[in-house]
């Protein structure tokens, strides 16, 4: 898994605020995940059952390119 920026207690607890504010602006969804947004996805890849075909993949969450053209 490669999400990005999440938003967990740990990112308050530690960051100053104006570094929280703006915290995850910088991927194009502009904003950081929260834990339940990517929690599925680890879910999905911790499961023998659902994922048992994908071996070495990465998910990369929220992280694409942004297309300039549209």
């Amino acid at each position: 898994m490669a999400p990005g920026p999440v938003r967990t207690p740990l990112i308050q607890a530690t960051l100053p605020d104006e570094k929280v504010e703006g915290f995850g602006e910088q991927v194009p969804m502009q904003r950081a995940a929260h834990p339940d947004e990517i929690a599925p996805s680890y879910m999905f890849f911790a499961s023998d059952h659902l994922s048992s075909y994908y071996t070495g993949e990465g998910l990369s969450a929220g992280r694409s390119a942004r297309r300039r053209d549209c």
